[in-house]
């Protein structure tokens, strides 16, 4: 367990020098005192939650404090991470029956907040980037992903950590990017007696093999997060 954690420690390190060299890496973003509402079609609100009602919720944005009152329903609400760091997860009313009596097997805090376990394999990698900081990410050993398989299966196969993580049109994509990328680069050097061509196009298959490493790594991360969120019956945000 102990070399697991080192050796996905060592790769993710490895992976972030990699990108720094070509310039990939961005600014740092700091989290801000505010409380974040997470909608069920993946947006966030940056506010300053007034009032929770069983219905409704009450807010106004956080660079407007002296603003309008805004009201949203409450089934539109996946979730509000408080400045306060705790959060509350919200689920529509009306729950299927077969829901519910999955929520009851979960043995979480409060009926309200429970979601099924199946739900966890509908949320996509672009949603949970929204949700979660794969730097933040510490591995425990219920994971039923590791960051360091998957970013070894997509460093000798490009896309491959990808698709077993769920994301098979990425993975995909990132597959064909990089020859496609090669092919025209080469063609077009060929074709007009330039290398410059070659080169660029030898820079996008690098950028496009190294981004394939990190999102492979950071779906299992993330999806990881997700899971641990919902054992313990939470899913906190930045």
């Amino acid at each position: 367990m102990v070399a697991s954690k080192e050796a996905t420690y060592f790769f993710v390190d490895m992976r972030k020098f990699i990108v720094s060299v070509f310039a990939l890496l961005g600014s740092l973003c700091f989290a801000s005192a505010q409380d974040y509402i997470n909608k069920t079609d993946g947006s966030k609100i940056k506010a300053k939650v007034e009032e929770i009602t069983p219905e409704q919720i009450k807010y106004r944005l956080y660079d407007e404090p002296n603003g309008p009152l805004y009201v949203m329903n409450r089934s539109d609400v996946l979730l509000i991470a408080f400045e306060s760091g705790r959060s509350e997860l919200f689920q529509p009313l009306g729950q299927p029956e077969e829901v519910v009596r999955q929520n009851e097997a979960l043995s979480l805090p409060d009926p309200e907040v429970r979601i099924p376990v199946e739900a966890v394999c509908n949320l996509s990698y672009s949603k949970l980037k929204k949700m979660y900081d794969p730097d933040d990410y510490v591995s425990s050993p219920e994971d039923r992903r590791s960051p360091f398989i998957s970013g070894l299966c997509s460093f000798f196969i490009p896309g491959l950590g990808e698709a077993i993580g769920g994301e098979f049109w990425l993975g995909l994509r990132h597959f064909f990017a990089i020859p496609t990328s090669l092919f025209v680069g080469g063609m077009a050097s060929a074709l007009i007696g330039n290398p410059v061509f070659i080169i660029v196009g030898s820079i996008v298959a690098i950028c496009t093999y190294v981004d394939s490493i990190w999102d492979a790594v950071d779906i299992a991360k993330l999806k990881n997060m997700y899971e641990q969120d919902m054992r313990e019956g939470v899913l906190p945000l930045k």
